[in-house]
């Protein structure tokens, strides 16, 4: 089953999460935070997300991890890599190749210098992305540093984003997470036969299985 979301573009702030006492930071979220319907039906329908953990957090940073040549990663490193990849496939509501359209920074009275970024949706791979979201990044958040002071490689640039809605327990209204890596052919076709695998392990009424070890191929 195709599943559609509308987003209420009047709503601009994305609430603060409260999450396990030991998590210091939040990753930055989307600058939306919208009911979500499967199908597009009544409120009795099954709604899209749910409650994140402390894993999905890791993964869905707001964070741009600009590793182009996975190949020349060694050790650990290579292995971190391929398992953040396979996770955030496993544990995305939505994938797709985007182009980053507007870049800017907003500076408030204490001269923090907050970053925002909007996107045009090029092809959804799994899920649906909507076209002109806008993500946010503030100081001190998990993800910052690789977002400021980046403008020149993120502007116009081309993406794979992961994106997950966090739908507390007994909550309407979801909030989104996210994770960009560029869009080269070493990460598009990790990502496409990491998604075409998770489809073969969804069971037959739709309903997603996710698989929280690791495993190698």
């Amino acid at each position: 089953m195709k599943m559609w979301f509308s987003i209420d573009r009047a709503s601009r702030a994305a609430s603060s999460l409260l999450i396990a006492a030991s998590l210091s930071n939040l990753a930055p979220v989307a600058l939306v935070s919208v009911p979500l319907l499967a199908c597009g039906g009544s409120q009795d329908e099954e709604l899209i997300g749910s409650p994140m953990d402390t894993e999905d957090y890791e993964y869905f940073d707001g964070a741009i991890d600009f590793v182009a040549d996975p190949e020349a990663l060694q050790g650990q490193w290579r292995e971190q890599w391929s398992n953040g990849l396979d996770q955030r496939v496993r544990r995305a509501d939505a994938i797709a190749y985007v182009t980053v359209q507007t870049y800017r920074t907003d500076i408030d009275p204490n001269g923090g210098e907050t970053k925002r970024f909007s996107i045009t949706v090029d092809r959804n791979l799994s899920g649906e992305v909507e076209e002109g979201m806008t993500f946010t990044s503030r100081p001190g958040e998990i993800g910052y540093n690789t977002v400021d002071g980046r403008e020149d490689q993120i502007l116009n640039s081309r993406f794979v984003l992961f994106l997950r809605w966090h739908l507390p327990e007994g909550g309407t209204v979801a909030t989104p997470y996210w994770h960009l890596s560029p869009a080269v052919e070493a990460v598009t076709a990790r990502t496409e036969y990491l998604i075409e695998r998770r489809r073969g392990e969804d069971m037959s009424d739709g309903t997603r299985v996710i698989v929280h070890e690791h495993t190698n191929d």
